[in-house]
């Protein structure tokens, strides 16, 4: 955990514009919607060590932090103060069952969750290190999560920055991904695969909008903006 906050988050130097680039697209939506007299919750698939959703959990009824690791769920719990217990919740789970993970964590009949628009973020670039078989998956419990009045936040790490991440991001922090040489770094797929075993792949705008396209939603929103490709999408 301490390791990819260090790598990410802790150390601000590479990725900290993109954060709050990332922070204001979600909120300023969130604002859009509170505007029209509708209640708005957040879901973040991936949530890591909570960062994201502590910094934007105000905007929102309920900020819901998903992931995989077990561990980063625990740390996120106790990172939440009694304050904030309400407003932040954590639950560990897979995002290929999100819907269900949901349901399960928020009973349908009693409202919270449901009876709001429900935002539901990827940030970080957490699809690019996603197994590829199962990305599509995700991408489509997003949408249903999101249903037909939510919306969805893609927060892609920009392919057009790749080559200078794998120098001066990745490089320069082992303790994320290993070490690593030359040929670990494919260019041409903008996707780096160490040693160790990770792997991650970034993603270029015109890739965006083809798997929003092959998805077969709405995009409401797409830019580069510094080192990500933010976008906003919903079903049509």
């Amino acid at each position: 955990m301490e390791q990819w906050r260090s790598a990410v988050y802790v150390n601000r130097a590479y990725f900290g514009q993109l954060c709050s680039d990332t922070k204001d697209f979600i909120v300023n939506i969130a604002e859009h919607v509170k505007l029209s007299g509708r209640r708005v919750s957040l879901v973040e698939v991936g949530c890591g060590t909570g960062e994201f959703i502590r910094e934007t959990s105000d905007a929102f009824r309920v900020a819901v932090g998903v992931d995989f690791n077990a561990n980063f769920i625990e740390f996120c719990k106790q990172e939440a103060s009694q304050d904030d217990a309400a407003r932040q919740r954590y639950v560990h789970g897979d995002a290929c069952a999100l819907v269900d993970l949901m349901e399960k964590e928020f009973p349908p009949a009693e409202g919270l969750l449901w009876d709001d628009v429900r935002v539901v973020a990827c940030v970080g670039n957490t699809i690019g290190i996603i197994p590829q078989q199962l990305k599509e998956t995700v991408y489509r419990q997003m949408f249903e999560l999101a249903g037909p009045n939510g919306i969805v936040i893609m927060a892609y790490w920009n392919a057009a920055w790749f080559g200078d991440a794998a120098q001066n991001f990745y490089h320069a922090n082992p303790q994320l991904c290993g070490e690593f040489k030359g040929e670990s770094i494919d260019l041409s797929t903008a996707t780096l695969s160490t040693p160790s075993g990770y792997c991650t792949h970034w993603t270029s705008i015109s890739e965006a909008r083809s798997v929003m396209d092959s998805l077969g939603v709405e995009v409401i929103s797409l830019k580069a903006k510094d080192k990500g490709v933010l976008v906003a999408a919903r079903t049509s």
